[in-house]
């Protein structure tokens, strides 16, 4: 049990099937190098060749390649059958999955395997409810179901079968730049802007270039749109740029290939999020810690973060330009004025969403459920 305790020697299968670069998936990448570097050894289950599976193959973390679906509705065999054959041959001493999709699958598989504590990780939009008979009796085999933001802790309990004493709000665990003031950020001349596009987000640019050429009319402001593609990417960045030339936005909207937040953010004043199949993004937290205005599509979750303490955020609705660009405006227009208002980050800010507690909180609930685990195997 000690040797549970200290996660030394232990062994975590990590399951992530995504072909995505979301604020889960790289949570699932942080979180196999945070166990790796406590101890255990960690194994991921990912599809070959996605991006989560490029950079674990480049950390030196193991990886099992499922080469099916990337997406399921609700049960898989073919998946079903490989991960039973994998439990067969490891003796893992815990299953954390970053796919709600897939968890339905697997806790089916894991119903044989009564000693191993499940975990869940989820940060997206409910579509759906999921509280049927079935579904109920299924995603008891669930231990802990962590959220990444306060308040989709309250929300998953109305959506998924599952009591709310299981739900932890764990935070985005980012190492968060930490700062007392903002007043270097104000500007004179010119507003900076900044995005980060992926595969999931192209559709959106487009709005945002017919955003800023409307605001670039009146203020003078400048569009860093760093991309961070996973397929394609020569044939998408060309893209992007020739619809820049096409609009004749080139004198104000530049493109770069992302690198880090560090140097992404450093530029920018305000970071227009694009990431609307997320209810709240990683970097989106990451820019409001180092001072820079957010503007995000809506969601219930960022709407009540809004509300709370996050001063620095606004959001707007999806698809529509007028509402993206009377939030653009606004934050240009009284930008240095607002940035007064912020002086000191809310330390909430720092305590939970910051690596410590998340660290903290994963640990405890490893613990706690490896222990009632083994309670039950015993009986």
């Amino acid at each position: 049990m000690n040797e549970r305790i200290n996660f030394q020697d232990s062994k975590v299968l990590i399951i992530c099937p995504s072909r995505n670069w979301s604020s889960i998936e790289r949570r699932a990448y942080k979180d196999a190098l945070l166990l790796r570097d406590m101890g255990s050894h960690v194994e991921v289950f990912c599809i070959e060749e996605s991006k989560l599976h490029n950079k674990l193959k480049n950390s030196l973390i193991d990886c099992i390649v499922y080469k099916g679906r990337s997406t399921v509705k609700s049960y898989d065999y073919k998946f079903y059958k490989e991960l039973k054959n994998i439990l067969l041959i490891t003796h893992y001493n815990l299953v954390h999955c970053f796919r709600l999709d897939y968890i339905w699958t697997i806790c089916l598989v894991m119903g044989a395997f009564k000693k191993i504590p499940l975990f869940l990780t989820v940060n997206k939009d409910f579509t759906q409810t999921y509280k049927s008979f079935l579904r109920k009796f299924i995603l008891r085999r669930v231990d802990r179901v962590f959220s990444l933001n306060q308040a989709h802790t309250q929300i998953i309990p109305v959506f998924l079968p599952v009591h709310k004493r299981k739900v932890k709000f764990a935070g985005m665990g980012v190492e968060l730049a930490i700062k007392n003031n903002f007043n270097h950020l104000s500007f004179e001349d010119k507003s900076k802007l900044v995005t980060i596009v992926d595969d999931r987000a192209m559709e959106q640019l487009d709005i945002l270039i017919q955003v800023v050429l409307q605001l670039a009319s009146k203020k003078n402001i400048e569009l860093i749109i760093y991309t961070d593609l996973n397929t394609d990417e020569k044939e998408k960045v060309k893209l992007i740029k020739n619809k820049i030339i096409s609009n004749g936005a080139g004198r104000f909207i530049g493109v770069r290939k992302f690198e880090s937040v560090s140097l992404a953010f450093s530029p920018g004043h305000i970071f227009v999020s694009l990431f609307s199949d997320e209810v709240f993004c990683d970097y989106e937290i990451d820019a409001m810690s180092r001072g820079l205005f957010v503007v995000a599509p809506r969601s219930v979750a960022r709407g009540k973060l809004k509300s709370w303490f996050y001063q620095n955020l606004r959001t707007y609705k999806r698809n529509d330009t007028s509402s993206l660009y009377r939030n653009l405006k606004e934050l240009v227009v009284n930008h240095n004025n607002l940035l007064k208002s912020l002086e000191s980050q809310s330390e909430e800010m720092y305590f939970y969403h910051g690596v410590d507690h998340y660290v903290d909180l994963l640990v405890k609930n490893y613990l706690a459920s490896c222990r009632a685990r083994l309670r039950i195997a015993s009986k």
